[in-house]
């Protein structure tokens, strides 16, 4: 075990290159100097360097800082002057790949080419209208496929994901400073033909330890990559998560 310096308002961890003037500190997250805390901790672990390259398709746009918000309540270690705005960071792409968007148009277009010709030749019959029922959710996906971009924005006082315009996922809006860590899990399932699955899930971890899942991706370079912009921009140093997709392993483990 080892001695942990953080932040008293966020909670954010310190690194001893942080603090130019002991024992205050500027918190890169909430903004403010702040008197450094002490705490049991647990050494950090070396994380194998995770590939940053910047995927294909993927969209950053940085905005400045909001307009300061009203004087928030004195305290210990907090003012009444009014909190800074934070920048915002918003990264967007194509919610379904080329593949998938090509399937899709291809198969409606054999779906109701068929019904089309079964009605001209006047077998409308009640299976022909469940079949339609099936067309219907068929477009609904054609839909989503072409139209339907991920969002995820980090700005002002959370970090959200959402996909649109055609509603497809529920959103995920997380308090900024309740998140400590990001990091990638890789989770395999099976299709209905027991066909397996993989995908790469980011998920944002808070103070209570509960893990937040924002989005899967295709590729584990595009999970880490979208981890480290994320971490980056709210100033979260990397450090290992348990079940965490690393490159050189499969697990990051605390002792």
């Amino acid at each position: 075990m080892t001695e942990e310096l953080y932040c008293p308002c966020c909670g954010a961890v310190f690194l001893p290159a942080d603090i130019a003037d002991p024992p205050f500190a500027t918190c890169a997250q909430c903004k403010l100097s702040v008197l450094v805390k002490r705490r049991a901790g647990r050494a950090p672990i070396p994380v194998p360097p995770k590939p940053a390259a910047w995927p294909a398709g993927f969209f950053v746009e940085e905005t400045a800082a909001a307009k300061p918000s009203l004087a928030m309540a004195a305290g210990p270690y907090r003012t009444a002057a009014p909190a800074p705005g934070r920048p915002g960071l918003t990264i967007t792409w194509r919610t379904h790949g080329t593949w998938a968007r090509w399937f899709l148009l291809v198969f409606n277009a054999i779906w109701w080419g068929v019904l089309i010709a079964f009605a001209a030749a006047g077998k409308f019959e009640i299976w022909l209208s469940l079949h339609v029922l099936a067309g219907c959710v068929a477009l609904w996906w054609l839909a989503a496929a072409w139209l339907n971009s991920t969002r995820i924005h980090a700005g002002g006082d959370s970090l959200s994901r959402n996909v649109g315009p055609v509603p497809q996922a529920k959103d995920v809006v997380l308090p900024i400073e309740t998140i400590v860590q990001l990091f990638t899990r890789r989770v395999e399932t099976t299709d209905s033909e027991n066909n397996p699955m993989i995908n790469y899930i980011l998920y944002a971890r808070d103070r209570s330890d509960r893990d937040h899942k924002i989005v899967a991706l295709d590729t584990p370079g595009q999970a880490w990559w979208l981890e480290l912009r994320i971490e980056q921009h709210l100033g979260i140093a990397d450090r290992p998560v348990e079940g965490e997709h690393l490159p050189e392993a499969t697990s990051g483990t605390r002792s």
